[in-house]
């Protein structure tokens, strides 16, 4: 039986001789909870040093403990038997123990890019800026979740994707997230000749523009568009409103 507790627990037996002093006559007489509280003792040491409870799969005994503890989680809220209890429910949240990690690492990257549009002004996150690579490859993550759940709906009008929601899509479209990545470049290359022009005093980019060698190609694209009626009216105006030269003028 101490064994198979022992073993239930993830918990390592030389460990708990060494804390109980190899005898079951130091425990309170509930052999599962003291050995859930080593365990426990343990991830509060752990969050002491490392100032969170995401403990990572390289810590296996007390990562593989931890995830269990997510598992009977999960069967407590939906009325399954579990060794979960609301004693120890309440213990784990007094730590900040992250109950999904999934949800908190969405709501983290979520927290990031609103402070980048706060200070940016906008949403779009380059995964070639290598200050904000990871930030990046997270929201082109999310245009692919997005995606899919499109490509979803076509065949049934009500699927669902449990890590791109209805909830997510509403808090990326309240803080203006552009879910088409062709939208999002041309925004990217627009907000880069704003910057030009905030230097310059006009948006006449030269085609070898040092700072971002594609930023004059793109202009000279944006012109040729205009001319052969294939830039759309929102386009239009906000070059125009920056004060954009539709007719390149040399020198």
């Amino acid at each position: 039986m101490i064994f198979d507790l022992v073993q239930e627990n993830n918990v390592n037996w030389f460990t708990y001789e060494r804390r109980y002093g190899g005898s079951w006559e130091n425990l309170s007489g509930n052999p599962k909870d003291d050995i859930w509280k080593a365990r426990f003792d343990q991830l509060v040491a752990f969050k002491d040093k490392n100032g969170h409870t995401k403990v990572p799969k390289t810590n296996k005994e007390l990562g593989t403990w931890v995830r269990t503890q997510r598992g009977q989680y999960k069967k407590h809220q939906k009325g399954i038997k579990s060794a979960m209890t609301k004693r120890r429910i309440k213990k784990l949240n007094g730590i900040g123990f992250i109950w999904d990690v999934f949800a908190h690492d969405w709501s983290m990257n979520y927290n990031a890019l609103k402070e980048f549009k706060e200070e940016r002004g906008h949403c779009h996150v380059s995964t070639l800026n290598s200050e904000y690579k990871k930030l990046g490859d997270w929201v082109s993550n999310q245009r692919t979740l997005h995606t899919q759940l499109q490509e979803l709906k076509k065949t049934d009008a009500n699927a669902e994707c449990l890590r791109m929601t209805k909830d997510r899509i509403e808090k990326l479209n309240a803080i203006g997230f552009i879910w088409s990545s062709f939208e999002d470049e041309w925004m990217m290359n627009f907000e880069a000749l704003k910057e030009f022009k905030e230097e310059n005093g006009h948006c006449n980019v030269p085609q070898k523009y040092s700072k971002k060698s594609k930023l004059g190609i793109w202009v000279k694209h944006q012109r040729d568009n205009y001319k052969n009626g294939d830039l759309t009216k929102d386009r239009i105006e906000k070059l125009t409103e920056l004060g954009f030269a539709w007719v390149h003028v040399v020198g």
